[in-house]
């Protein structure tokens, strides 16, 4: 499907079988977002598949799994289409979707690798966007000329797989101990990574190559020393996080009382990115504790203690937790993200 005349931007649609209009509004509904550095991959990546195979391979998350709306987003990628191109496409594709699929079965958020980097960026931009929608509202109240009310877009949950986050907000880098340890594990190049980023970035590398082949890999770490090092010498390229490294655009975000998501979040015990996705959780955990201090309502799909937040560690690299087959951890992957279904879905019913 596309979104209308004035966009070529496609979403790949997977629709429960033999359902009737009635049956999808008890859906839930998973924006998916590939990976691949923000300059590979497509909407029909092989990893979506997988995962759908391996929650319909357990037991607890079989039945849900067979109700889900799956959209499979075909975002522009780097460096024909630098930052901001791909979140913009992840907004609109969010919001053309839930107006098209009113669902009672709420809205989720998935993405692998820099599809979860993308993933976290469209909750954030959606917190932002709503805050703005109740601000205009706040103005126009009681005027002659206010506007029909505009739909807000709640999400309740995002699954990150893998993501790559940096390991400071103010720094344009994916630096860090677990890149240092596992640069020449069986991932990609490092060297490719940092000319993805500087790609996604629109930015020159600080090697100053544009062949990937001529750029030196990383130093070792010395004992005691913190990496850090930028991929560009312009720290403003930070931007391309969109925000999601920082605990103020977060609290901003949510300071009108909105409701924010569950955090399932998985990383791999080898994977060079590791580090950078357990802070981003830490971040996320102290989001929810500002929150809380400011006595924000905050959602956390099926209790009134706040949002949910799961970090599984598996004992794998980057993305291959399904193919290297860490069956407890795809087991605990499974049960946790549907039993957030389960529930919405119940308390719909109730």
């Amino acid at each position: 499907n596309d979104l209308g005349e004035e966009s070529s931007l496609e979403v790949r649609l997977l629709i429960p079988k033999h359902s009737s209009e009635n049956d999808l509004q008890d859906s839930p509904l998973v924006l998916w977002l590939h990976g691949g550095g923000f300059v590979l991959g497509s909407a029909q990546d092989f990893y979506l598949p997988t995962f759908v195979h391996a929650l319909y391979r357990n037991p607890l998350s079989k039945d849900i799994a067979s109700s889900i709306i799956w959209a499979s987003v075909e975002y522009r990628l780097a460096p024909e289409h630098p930052y901001p191109a791909a979140p913009e496409d992840c907004f609109l594709a969010l919001e053309y979707l839930a107006e098209k699929f009113k669902v009672n079965g709420g809205i989720h958020i998935a993405g692998m690798s820099a599809g979860g980097t993308l993933a976290a960026g469209t909750v954030l931009r959606a917190l932002k966007k709503n805050q703005e929608i109740e601000d205009d509202e706040s103005e126009s109240e009681g005027s002659s000329t206010a506007s029909h009310k505009k739909n807000r877009i709640h999400i309740d949950s995002m699954l990150l797989d893998t993501p790559a986050f940096p390991m400071s907000g103010s720094k344009f880098t994916l630096d860090s101990q677990s890149v240092r340890r596992m640069m020449h594990t069986r991932t990609c190049p490092d060297q490719c990574r940092r000319w993805w980023m500087a790609a996604y970035a629109h930015c020159q590398p600080l090697e100053d190559v544009d062949n990937v082949e001529n750029i030196p890999p990383l130093p070792p770490v010395k004992s005691g020393e913190e990496p850090l090092l930028p991929f560009c010498n312009d720290d403003e390229h930070s931007k391309i996080f969109d925000g999601t490294m920082s605990i103020d655009e977060w609290t901003n975000a949510a300071s009108n009382g909105q409701q924010l998501p569950s955090l399932l979040l998985l990383t791999g015990k080898a994977d060079p990115l590791h580090d950078g996705g357990v802070a981003f959780k830490d971040l996320y955990e102290q989001v929810i504790d500002n929150a809380n201090a400011a006595s924000v309502h905050v959602n956390n799909n099926n209790t009134n203690d706040g949002p949910i937040i799961r970090h599984v560690d598996a004992r794998t690299s980057h993305v291959t937790m399904y193919v290297c087959g860490d069956s407890e951890s795809i087991h605990a992957v499974t049960t946790e993200w549907t039993a957030k279904f389960l529930k919405k879905q119940k308390q719909h019913a109730d």
